[in-house]
C-alpha cells in the first residue's frame, strides 16, 4: 500500500496512484517529483548527439524501461522511481509515439498493461510459488476416462 497526503491534508491509503501531469516531459519540473527528479535518468544522461543537433528539449525526456517506468540516474538512492510509469509524451524518445498520441494509445495501452501485470506478478512470485508448492487437489485421480467397447472389426479395418 501507499498512504499520500492532499494539499488539504486529507490522508488516503492506496495501492496505486494515477496523476495527470500534464504535456511537460521533463521530470525536474514535476512538483510531486520535487527533491526526487534529479534522480530520474534522462537522454541526456545516456546519448549525446552529433556537434549541432543538440536539443535540450528532446535530452530532457525520461529515458524509460520497457515498461514505462522511470530509471535512476543513481542506482539505489530513489530505487521507488521504478514504480512511477510515464505513460505519456514523455515516452515517445525511448518506446516510440505509443502513448501520447490517439490513433497508437490503445495499444499502448495494451503494452502498459502487459507489463503491469508482469511486474505485479514477478513481485509476488514468492507468493504464487507457495500457492502452487501448496496445493493438494489432484488433477488427474484416473477414473477421467471410461472405456469403451470396440467390435473387433472397427479396431482392424475390416468389415
Amino acid at each position: 500500500g501507499l498512504a499520500l497526503t492532499t494539499n488539504d491534508n486529507r490522508r488516503l491509503e492506496t495501492d496505486f496512484i494515477i496523476l495527470g501531469t500534464g504535456f511537460d516531459v521533463d521530470p525536474m519540473k514535476q512538483p510531486v517529483l520535487e527533491g526526487y527528479a534529479d534522480n530520474i535518468l534522462q537522454w541526456r544522461d545516456q546519448y549525446t548527439p552529433p556537434l549541432g543537433l543538440e536539443d535540450e528539449g528532446l535530452a530532457s525526456f525520461p529515458y524509460l524501461n520497457p515498461d514505462f517506468s522511470f530509471m535512476e540516474r543513481n542506482a539505489g538512492v530513489t530505487p521507488w522511481v521504478k514504480k512511477i510509469h510515464c505513460f505519456n509524451y514523455g515516452a515517445k524518445m525511448t518506446l516510440g509515439n505509443i502513448s501520447g498520441d490517439i490513433p497508437a494509445i490503445s495499444e499502448g495501452a495494451a503494452w502498459l498493461a502487459r507489463e503491469l501485470a508482469a511486474r505485479f506478478y514477478v513481485e509476488d512470485i514468492e507468493y504464487h510459488w507457495q500457492n502452487l508448492q501448496d496445493y493438494e487437489t489432484p488433477e488427474l485421480r484416473g477414473d477421467e476416462w471410461i472405456p469403451s467397447e470396440l467390435p473387433n472389426s472397427e479396431l482392424s479395418g475390416k468389415p
